[in-house]
């Protein structure tokens, strides 16, 4: 009997325990949403900052760690546009000419592929974000128009004086034939370097990664204008039906 009692009340008190522990959890407030909003961070900066120019977004549905679910949009623009160009890529319509097939991207963790629009880049932004090689450019240019206002000058200078800047025996080279050459050769080399310099500047593209929630609009949008059927408002179906019902009874 004492052992009854005694097991009794060990019980009583283990359940009151229990209980008190229930009510406890339920006082426990929730976490609100702005809290769980802000404890999301960029996996590539860790910055839990969202704006409307540059949200925290989902790009890929295979990762299930939430450290590695979302990603500032201009993060993941600026890693997309740094990185090479893809060998392994593969088409569906191999008939498409290869200036305008898509190039794939994927996650390098759960390998979901992401959707990317691609933007030209004019070859003149692209030169400006070089800063070495915009520099040069911009002093070759400058002394090639120091050389052509010197030519200019000599030429204007001894058009009909006939002088000679230097003369061998009966070989020589007179100052308007010289400013005229090197005025010819200035040029020629400055066209030749940018027409090299714009054309490895050309066919850059900018890379915007679509959120999965802008991919799945942009999927449903394409699915809705390459339908075939139209659908049939149930109104009009009733007054179809109805009219099919009263040309039999006629």
């Amino acid at each position: 009997m004492k052992l009854f009692n005694k097991v009794f009340a060990t019980s009583s008190k283990t359940s009151s325990l229990h209980s008190q522990q229930l009510h406890n959890d339920e006082n426990i407030p929730l976490l609100s949403e702005e809290h769980v909003t802000s404890s999301v961070k960029c996996w590539c900066c860790w910055e839990s900052d969202s704006t409307t120019q540059n949200p925290l977004i989902r790009v890929c549905k295979g990762c299930k760690d939430v450290d590695l679910q979302y990603i500032h949009q201009e993060c993941i623009d600026k890693y997309i546009t740094s990185l090479p160009v893809p060998t392994n890529r593969n088409f569906e319509d191999e008939e498409v000419e290869s200036n305008v097939r898509d190039q794939k991207f994927y996650c390098t963790r759960c390998l979901d592929p992401y959707q990317v629009e691609h933007t030209k880049i004019h070859p003149i932004l692209v030169l400006l974000e070089d800063p070495f090689l915009f520099v040069a450019m911009t002093l070759m240019s400058i002394c090639v128009c120091i050389l052509s206002a010197c030519c200019i000058i000599l030429l204007y200078q001894h058009w009909n004086t006939g002088h000679y800047l230097f003369q061998i025996g009966w070989f020589g080279l007179k100052m308007t034939s010289f400013s005229a050459i090197m005025l010819f050769f200035c040029h020629g080399v400055n066209i030749i370097t940018w027409n090299m310099v714009l054309g490895h500047c050309h066919g850059k593209t900018a890379k915007h990664v679509l959120p999965l929630e802008e991919e799945n609009q942009m999927q449903d949008d394409i699915e809705t204008q390459t339908s075939p059927c139209e659908t049939v408002s149930p109104s009009a179906e009733t007054e179809r039906e109805h009219s099919v019902l009263v040309l039999i009874h006629e």
